[in-house]
């Protein structure tokens, strides 16, 4: 993203290349034919924003940072990054990461069977931590993904309410991110407040609204497909904007980002140790 970003996340590098070393050792454990794309997709590019949004969670929280956390980080990371390969599937993506997507370089058939393959090592993971509330909750988030991205497939080149696509994002993003907390929780024997899960949803909106924004702005360089040719609507969409020349919407949409912003980092007022998750969530601004 950008230096901040860097820096928020230096903060947790020692946790961040401790995951990357564990996908690392499962890549080379569990080889494919597909080992040399694998390396390339998951080492180059990759923010690592799940697993160090578990990390500043922990970091709030005070909490001690075991095998248990690690394993769970990793399996995020993989989730993710399957649904990723799927989603480039689904958008008829070209590129990812700067480079060619799988079902452009192989052929789709390669890229459903490497999603799996993530899939598999995802679920690996989980059964390392050997508790199966955790197995259950990211079960869950991943039967939330899957139904979000089935109703959102049925929509496209329709339009849709507000309503709908904040749902839509709330299973597609939001569900991953509060199952990766709620799991944290449940590993250290912990309920989270309502505060917790709260920032949690409301910074993963923001997220996937900001980067709504820029793929609708075509600031998203890393992506040859959009929003608009693979008819999903958005925001600015949604609020009336026909291109990246309506001002005004485009003022709007960036102030309703602004207004969300400002009301999520207040739900950690009370908070010590906040400063790097504080941070990490203005970077979304408009």
């Amino acid at each position: 993203m950008n230096k901040i970003f860097e820096q928020i996340k230096n903060s947790q590098n020692q946790h961040i290349k401790t995951v990357e070393e564990k996908i690392q050792n499962a890549l080379e454990t569990k080889k494919t034919l597909l080992y040399s794309y694998f390396e390339a997709f998951l080492f180059n590019g990759a923010k690592r924003l799940r697993p160090l949004f578990i990390f500043l969670i922990s970091e709030l929280e005070g909490f001690t940072i075991n095998d248990d956390i690690y394993n769970l980080a990793a399996s995020v990371e993989l989730l993710h990054s399957a649904s990723l390969i799927h989603d480039d599937i689904l958008d008829n993506a070209e590129t990812r990461r700067g480079k060619p997507a799988i079902h452009t370089e192989k052929s789709t058939k390669e890229a459903v069977l490497a999603g799996d393959y993530l899939l598999t090592l995802a679920m690996d993971f989980i059964s390392k931590i050997k508790n199966n509330k955790v197995f259950s909750i990211l079960a869950n988030a991943s039967y939330k993904m899957v139904t979000s991205e089935i109703y959102a497939l049925s929509k496209r080149y329709q339009k849709i309410n507000e309503e709908e696509y904040f749902k839509i994002l709330e299973n597609k993003t939001s569900s991953l991110f509060i199952a990766s907390i709620e799991a944290l929780y449940e590993i250290k024997n912990k309920k989270p407040s309502f505060n917790i899960i709260e920032f949690t949803r409301e910074f993963s909106l923001i997220f996937q609204l900001k980067d709504d924004i820029n793929n609708f702005l075509n600031c998203d360089e890393k992506k040859s497909s959009n929003d608009a040719s693979c008819g999903i609507t958005t925001l600015p969409y949604i609020l009336g904007a026909k291109n990246s020349k309506d001002y005004a919407i485009i003022s709007e949409v960036k102030k309703f980002l602004n207004e969300k912003i400002d009301l999520t980092e207040n739900i950690l007022k009370n908070y010590e140790h906040k400063e790097n998750l504080i941070l990490l969530l203005n970077l979304f601004r408009g």
